[in-house]
């Protein structure tokens, strides 16, 4: 017993051992140092990964209008949205490729049901572009509220029929000093559609 216990004094004062629990010493000190200063706000937070969407704007756009425009279809078609300097979200009709160009939208993706956008302080004219990717029957369901308040959303649904790989538009009219919001009704467009204004 005794023999055991001078190797493991002798392991435990080693050159290596020594060495190995001073820099983890070092180590674990400053981490706590940096995650005191931070607590204590002396350091800045680090930046946040995401840009508001207010930020973003295009110049000429104005103050951000607080109203959220909410694009639905059903699985049979796939969205895509362009706001008024051009800029999609959905999967563009040329390329079937998602694309997330506004500032601040999302879109649910591929294959979702139903497939979804949103854009928020949304303001302006938009065109909804439908493109079928089978035969059958097609729902678009369009929504505008202000805040999170979807309460008192203006909202607008067509429906009908579609055949693979046509497409289906329709534009959109937000005015937020009024909250209102116009739709035309959905209508097919010729067989290349440009996927721009």
């Amino acid at each position: 017993m005794l023999k055991v216990l001078k190797r493991l004094l002798a392991l435990l004062t080693s050159r290596s051992v020594v060495v190995i629990s001073t820099t983890c010493a070092i180590l674990y000190t400053g981490f706590w140092g940096v995650g005191a200063l931070q607590a204590s706000r002396l350091t800045p937070a680090l930046p946040a990964q995401t840009a508001s969407s207010e930020a973003a704007m295009p110049a000429g756009a104005g103050p951000a209008s607080g109203l959220t425009l909410e694009i639905q279809a059903s699985a049979s078609v796939e969205p895509w949205v362009l706001n008024g300097t051009g800029e999609g979200v959905g999967v563009n009709p040329n390329t079937g490729l998602v694309r997330l160009e506004a500032p601040g939208a999302s879109y649910s993706g591929k294959g979702t049901s139903p497939q979804a956008i949103a854009i928020p302080n949304a303001a302006g004219e938009y065109r909804i572009l439908l493109r079928a990717t089978n035969d059958g029957p097609f729902q678009l369901h369009v929504r505008m509220y202000r805040g999170t308040d979807a309460s008192t959303a203006r909202e607008y649904t067509g429906s009908g029929q579609a055949q693979a790989k046509s497409t289906l538009e329709c534009d959109v009219s937000v005015a937020p000093n009024k909250s209102a919001l116009d739709v035309t009704p959905i209508r097919f467009t010729p067989e290349s559609p440009t996927g721009s204004r």
